[in-house]
């Protein structure tokens, strides 16, 4: 998705892994490279990493959750957000559920609000709120 986004937004889209050799693949780190995608070898759910690369990101912010605990990384995230920026979610449906209790402990907590849910959750899997 950071290649996608990448193309949208050349210079503006920081992405992160634990992996050792980044993304493993030669061919997206030159995609990344070409795209101006900055890339940090590093864990997206430490706190201290979060919020340094939130810091980093240009106003309004974009914050795309797409690790392998969406519930917590959409917890983390939406409490560095700002007025006017943006938090969206993956794998609605499947690992990630808007409607779950947690995660609208979250949206309360932080104030967010949902985004055209029913123009965007149907046809794309991605959850999408704002700030307010």
């Amino acid at each position: 998705l950071a290649v996608l986004f990448g193309l949208h937004c050349p210079g503006g889209v920081m992405t992160c892994d634990i992996t050792p050799d980044g993304l493993g693949d030669p061919h997206i780190l030159d995609l990344h490279r070409r795209l101006g995608v900055r890339f940090e070898r590093a864990d997206c759910r430490d706190p201290a990493v979060a919020a340094r690369m939130v810091s980093r990101l240009a106003r309004p912010r974009f914050i795309l959750c797409d690790d392998g605990d969406k519930p917590a990384e959409f917890a983390l995230y939406a409490g560095l957000l700002e007025s006017g920026d943006m938090i969206a979610v993956h794998d609605v449906g499947s690992e990630f559920f808007p409607d779950a209790p947690e995660t609208q402990a979250v949206v309360a907590r932080h104030g967010l609000v949902r985004w055209r849910a029913n123009e965007v959750e149907e046809r794309s899997l991605l959850a999408f709120w704002t700030t307010r």
